[in-house]
């Protein structure tokens, strides 16, 4: 069963991020930001789900989970991580916002391999990016399918 977690941090860990390849340079990225004091977004075992159900969406919410930059995808079963920049947020934020729930609940609609439970996690993910967007923070999400 999948996690996940969403951390706001500053756009300038952009700068430390961005020298990361590997699951292990990003991990003691996120302890040098000291992600575990951010304000965060626990998405429990709703990413997964929300993950399939934004597949081949376009951008922003194509970024969504995946980020602008991330780590090696490197088929391990160590969690993996994600940055979007204050840009990708703003464009999420904005996203979320302007199609609403009704267009997020049509993508659970209907589909065999998602449930339609999962829309319980629009509202937090909306106010979360919402907030970030309005402080002009980027994101870092840290998750596992």
């Amino acid at each position: 069963m999948g996690w996940g977690t969403l951390f706001q941090v500053t756009d300038t860990a952009r700068t430390l991020i961005a020298q990361c390849g590997s699951k292990g340079e990003w991990y003691g990225a996120l302890d040098q930001l000291r992600v575990e004091v951010a304000p965060k977004c626990d998405a429990e075992d709703s990413i997964r789900f929300w993950g399939l159900a934004l597949e081949g969406q376009p951008y922003p919410l194509s970024k969504l989970f995946l980020g602008d930059i991330h780590a090696d995808l490197d088929g391990a079963s160590d969690p993996n991580v994600s940055f979007f920049g204050q840009a990708t947020v703003r464009d999420i934020s904005q996203a979320l916002d302007s199609n609403g729930r009704g267009f997020f609940e049509g993508l659970f609609t209907g589909k065999d391999h998602l449930d339609a439970g999962q829309i319980w996690f629009f509202e937090p993910l909306r106010d979360f990016f919402k907030d970030a967007s309005a402080k002009g923070l980027a994101v870092i999400a840290l998750w596992e399918c």
